[in-house]
């Protein structure tokens, strides 16, 4: 039978019967039983499996970007369904960045036909203010999955072609590092350059290419004598962002810039 309990500020205790008790705790586990467990297939598998709650925003590190996302899809082929919509696998460099993302995740088409105005250029406008409209309305990271191939046969260098232009590296990889300082992959920043290698015109596209540390090493291995495959790996992981912050300084010091850099004419007007 419970007893009343006691008023507001009492120093007397209210207790519950046997029966009611609260579990006792266990000990608190160390750090390293939580991190083994983040870092288990059946928790990523998990993890991933569940639908992500309304109003959140998918922003993932580096390091789970290469620990979750990319191990999971060299192991198993492929992410759970739930995440394919937000990591797409693609032919990466066949593409410039806006048609990619325009045709990949935005859903314009560009072959659609406005027959009422009767006019191309007209047609590309409108299609153009489409896309324009739904990338400041989206996300601002697109996620993909990519093969990467050789420049060069039985080079090591990979082909950086996209489209109507051009990806070039930024510096050098960055490691991918864990919280317990384990190096599990590498990074590294390429900008979008609109045009031909070497005079190309630099856009506000970025990307990070994230890579495992054990693609990064048989990147390095020399190929096979012979070999004529020109697959340097077979999927490597790619976000994808507009810089926003180079696009309103360039703007602020060209009242009258062209927006060349972000809409290709020649990709919509074929």
């Amino acid at each position: 039978m419970y007893t009343l309990p006691p008023p507001p500020h009492s120093h007397h205790m209210h207790t519950l019967p046997m029966e009611e008790q609260p579990p006792v705790r266990p000990p608190a586990a160390a750090p390293e039983y939580y991190y083994n467990l983040m870092n288990s297939d059946d928790y990523c598998q998990r993890i991933m499996s569940e639908p992500m709650p309304l109003g959140m925003r998918f922003l993932p590190t580096d390091a789970e970007l290469v620990r979750v996302y990319l191990r999971q899809k060299l192991i198993l082929g492929s992410l759970p369904r739930g995440f394919q919509k937000l990591f797409l696998d693609v032919a990466l460099y066949q593409h410039n960045p806006q048609e990619l993302i325009g045709q990949y995740f935005l859903n314009i088409d560009r072959s659609r036909n406005f027959l009422f105005l009767g006019s191309r250029f007209f047609n590309f406008l409108l299609v153009c203010v489409a896309m324009h409209q739904q990338l400041e309305e989206h996300q601002e990271d697109w996620y993909f999955f990519t093969p990467r191939c050789r420049k060069y046969l039985n080079g090591q260098r990979p082909e950086r072609t996209a489209g109507d232009g051009y990806w070039k590296a930024v510096g050098k990889d960055t490691p991918v590092v864990e919280n317990n300082g384990e190096v599990i992959g590498s990074k590294r920043v390429l900008d979008f350059y609109a045009g031909r290698h070497p005079g190309g015109v630099k856009t506000e596209w970025k990307m990070h290419e994230y890579l495992t540390k054990e693609q990064n090493d048989c990147t390095l291995e020399t190929p096979a004598a012979g070999s004529t495959s020109m697959q340097l790996n077979e999927w490597v992981l790619c976000k994808i962002y507009r810089n926003r912050r180079s696009a309103k300084k360039r703007k602020t010091t060209d009242h009258v810039e062209d927006d060349d850099d972000f809409f290709s004419f020649d990709s919509f007007l074929m």
